[in-house]
């Protein structure tokens, strides 16, 4: 990869946030103009929420967990939370979703997949 790309992967990943919640405000401001056209876009969603998640899961290290693991109490303390605390959590809050099937399974997926930071 050239300098000048990694230079722009790495000004993407410092402002992530300000890109998400710039992408967001597009959306809505898109959906305020352009009512109508929700039918024809919204078959965009899926995609763009795929192509979404799969950049986020890219920056996961996992090459270098399995090189060098987490030391101390890190590692049982991630595991507890995402195999126990979070799955009780979400099956507590699951009731209070809306009754559809794309909410919920949107929900499950992006709540109950483990979430490794080093």
């Amino acid at each position: 990869m050239s300098a000048a790309r990694l230079r722009g992967v790495a000004a993407l990943e410092r402002h992530q946030v300000a890109c998400y919640l710039g992408a967001l405000a597009t959306a809505m401001l898109v959906g305020v103009v352009l009512p109508g056209q929700s039918v024809h876009l919204g078959g965009a969603i899926t995609p763009l929420l795929a192509a979404l998640l799969f950049v986020t899961f890219l920056q996961v290290p996992v090459a270098q967990l399995v090189r060098r693991p987490p030391a101390g109490r890190f590692l049982p303390t991630i595991l507890l939370l995402n195999f126990v605390v979070v799955p009780v959590l979400v099956a507590a809050l699951f009731p209070l979703l809306p009754d559809e099937r794309a909410v919920e399974l949107g929900v499950l997926l992006v709540l109950l997949c483990p979430a490794w930071t080093t």
